[in-house]
């Protein structure tokens, strides 16, 4: 019996992602001292770093990849107010430049994750949300070319990594991590599979066979 599903939920988009800066809950429910940074032009990246968030129920607010929006800065503030948070940044310079860092720099100690690619980043969020593989029950996989919506309420909702693929490919570095996760102390994972290529469905397949 195959661990993988492939979906087309009829699920509703929700604000998942936004300017959460009058959320009392993330001002002061935080798991952790941190907030998360993403760029908002192309959604791959903070779409990715939804299952990391809601782990840490810490805020993801937007930014453009060279410039910094006044009400994300504002919003930022008013979370440095309650209590001094680590900013982490999702993505590389191309991402968030060099420049939009040295900015938030200025409000509190700044780190990175990141992959030389929007699929390796995906796959670096997912390691750090999920350190304990065995929480890994249910991996999400969908095409960041055509990332879907419902991916991302399943990630969000599941509690699940979404890791992408390209089209008709599926790089090394999402097959290991599927192989690697596949199996858990509670039994096969199963992974979802979303707007994803039917020749990548049959070699995700055959990965977990």
């Amino acid at each position: 019996m195959t661990g993988v599903q492939t979906c087309a939920l009829p699920i509703y988009p929700c604000a998942i992602v936004a300017d959460a800066s009058l959320d009392r809950n993330l001002l002061y429910g935080a798991l952790e001292n941190k907030l998360v940074i993403a760029r908002g032009d192309i959604g791959v990246d903070s779409m990715a770093a939804v299952a990391y968030a809601k782990s840490k129920n810490i805020p993801i607010l937007l930014v453009k990849p060279d410039e910094l929006p006044s009400v994300t800065e504002d919003a930022i503030s008013k979370y440095m107010e309650i209590r001094q948070r680590e900013i982490i940044i999702i993505g590389g310079e191309v991402a968030v430049s060099k420049d939009v860092e040295d900015k938030l720099a200025a409000q509190g100690e700044v780190t990175r994750i990141f992959g030389e690619t929007r699929i390796e980043t995906a796959v670096a969020l997912a390691e750090a949300t999920y350190t304990d593989r065995n929480k890994v029950r249910i991996i999400i996989v969908t095409d960041y070319e055509n990332p879907q919506i419902d991916a991302v309420l399943m990630s969000y909702l599941l509690d699940a990594p979404l890791l992408y693929v390209k089209s008709d490919s599926l790089s090394q570095i999402v097959r290991d991590y599927i192989i690697n996760h596949k199996k858990t102390i509670f039994g096969p994972t199963k992974v979802v599979l979303m707007g994803v290529d039917p020749e990548v469905a049959k070699e995700i397949n055959t990965l977990l066979n």
